[in-house]
């Protein structure tokens, strides 16, 4: 027996236990080293490949990043934690690859797919150089994974994803617009990909009056108004294709029917959550062209305030007969069917404004009709007037002549100032409130006399928006409410409106002064100091030598101190 082996006999068997597991225990540390080595020299080889100026090399190193491609996120993921020039790199190796290998579809394909993770990346220039590449690869390659990342749960993957669909322009609408899988459940305007989709959408419609035709109407664009005869669903690509202005067929699925907006407005072919957003995306568009299509949607509970919206905006009279048919009997919107016939402003409208409008329990609608009749102008002028002259038993509160004269004010047309002047001698108070608030509005000096007269009012509330109104006709009213101030019933209100006018009236107010009126002159020496105009002082300091009014002499001397002069002695 030899010496080592008696040695390791005569050693307790605990120590040669533990031996053999520091043994076993060096190796396997030395082979995770030897391991982790060759990973890392292998990750940095593939680095400086994707880095290379050689596209072959680059094109090569992409291939290794695919190896074992499982999901979107594969080259993405790998490069996780590297510099922003590293992953810049990839994106620009994966675009590299698909050009090289222009021939290969579904590589190409697969590199679109590869390419959209990268639009999330939290460097800015990185997802900028994303989505230039898949506008590169050609929508052949890139708009399926486009339009598919318009689902995605990452708002930057969507956003980009919408960029890279506009830079295609028409090639997008195929991807946006089939009616695919089993009663439409894939396609792009419906679930998760709709926001998004129908962004798109708009954005294509600014660029070609083509492309905002197809959008609406889809396959009705190129094909006649019955279904009698209707070609192949291929023929209709190719013909929307002609129609577009493209020689090759569309990108997209051509098994499946190329619907419009105005196609998921059907029940049949959409719920209603997709439908309010078709709704939402014909409203950004604009076009007239489907008014027909979305007053079909208004008896529906589910989609009629989205469309009342629309059609306001849409401005389109052909809407004006269904809304009014609501206005009464739909509390829910009837502020919004307000408001749209408001936008509308056809002067059909005008008796049910006033009716379910002016006359209505609620402040909000009654506010929202008076200024829909106001854009009516003229037209709604004498069944305006009629209103604000009417004492109609069932309108307690008096708000049909309360709104009517609000309406009337805004309205820059002699009878109708006429008669908002009116209102201003109106039994009811919130007629002549009314009445006073909105003269302001009416921009016309004749309201001027009148409203001056309303600061005798038993309301207080009648003087102020008159004081409030007078400040807003301008020049013409500042010399009458300087003559004001020297009337006890009247001298407070003017100051007030002299006030809301600000430094315009100085000057009025100066003069006031140097009138020698004790009245008007203590309340015109008052207010200079409420204004803060130091060109004040020296007019002041004249009259305190000149006058010996010991009440204008108390208000001067304040006011000029207030002004930052130095008060006269003696």
């Amino acid at each position: 027996m030899s010496a080592d082996n008696s040695t390791l006999n005569t050693e307790p068997l605990d120590a040669r236990g533990r031996n053999v597991t520091l043994g076993v225990l060096a190796v396997l540390v030395l082979s995770i080293g030897g391991l982790l080595g060759r990973s890392q020299m292998e990750k940095q080889s593939r680095i400086d490949g994707l880095r290379s100026g050689s596209e072959t090399l680059r094109a090569q190193s992409a291939r290794r990043l695919m190896a074992g491609f499982t999901n979107d996120g594969h080259v993405a993921e790998q490069l996780q934690g590297e510099r922003p020039s590293v992953r810049s790199a990839a994106v620009r190796a994966l675009r590299t690859l698909a050009l090289r290998e222009s021939g290969d579809l579904a590589l190409g394909k697969i590199c679109a797919r590869l390419l959209v993770p990268f639009l999330k990346d939290s460097d800015q220039p990185v997802r900028d150089r994303a989505i230039q590449a898949l506008q590169a690869l050609g929508p052949q390659r890139s708009v399926e994974a486009a339009a598919a990342a318009l689902g995605d749960t990452d708002a930057l993957v969507k956003l980009g994803a919408q960029k890279v669909l506009e830079g295609f322009r028409h090639q997008s609408l195929g991807a946006l617009l089939a009616f695919t899988g089993e009663g439409g459940k894939t396609s792009r305007l419906r679930t998760a990909h709709r926001i998004f989709a129908g962004n798109a959408l708009v954005e294509l419609a600014k660029k070609d009056e083509r492309f905002k035709t197809v959008i609406l109407f889809g396959e009705r664009a190129v094909l006649s108004p019955t279904p009698a005869g209707a070609p192949p669903v291929d023929v209709v690509w190719g013909r929307l294709g002609l129609f577009l202005g493209e020689s090759a067929p569309l990108v997209g699925d051509h098994s499946a029917r190329f619907f419009g907006l105005v196609d998921y407005l059907d029940p049949a072919n959409a719920n209603e959550d997709d439908q309010n957003n078709a709704i939402s995306v014909l409203d950004r568009i604009g076009d007239t062209r489907a008014v027909p299509f979305l007053i079909q949607r208004l008896p529906s509970p589910a989609t009629r305030r989205s469309t009342i919206g629309a059609l306001g905006r849409m401005a389109d009279r052909r809407a004006t007969a269904d809304l009014v048919r609501l206005l009464p009997t739909d509390e829910t919107n009837r502020v919004d069917i307000v408001i749209a016939l408001g936008r509308i402003a056809d002067p059909a409208s005008t008796g049910a404004l006033i009716q379910h409008g002016l006359g209505s329990v609620s402040q909000p609608v009654r506010l929202a009709a008076a200024d829909s009749l106001r854009n009516i102008g003229i037209p709604a002028v004498p069944a305006l007037l009629k209103a604000a002259a009417e004492r109609d038993p069932s309108d307690s509160g008096h708000y049909k002549p309360e709104g009517a004269v609000r309406s009337l004010a805004g309205i820059r047309a002699p009878e109708a100032v006429t008669g908002a002047i009116a209102g201003l001698r109106h039994p009811a108070p919130n007629v002549r409130e009314a009445a006073a608030l909105a003269l302001g509005d009416s921009g016309s000096p004749r309201a001027i006399a009148p409203l001056i007269a309303a600061f005798r009012d038993t309301n207080g509330r009648v003087s102020g928006f008159a004081a409030r109104s007078l400040s807003s006709l301008g020049a013409a009213a500042l010399q009458p409410l300087a003559a004001a101030l020297d009337e006890p019933d009247k001298g407070y209100w003017a100051s007030l409106a002299l006030t809301y006018a600000g430094r315009s009236s100085a000057p009025v107010l100066l003069d006031v002064v140097r009138s020698g009126r004790p009245a008007g002159a203590r309340a015109a020496a008052g207010l200079l100091g409420e204004l803060g105009d130091s060109g004040a002082i020296a007019v002041l300091e004249a009259e305190m030598r000149r006058r010996a009014d010991p009440d204008f002499q108390f208000i001067a001397s304040n006011t000029i101190q207030r002004l930052g002069g130095v008060v006269p002695s003696g």
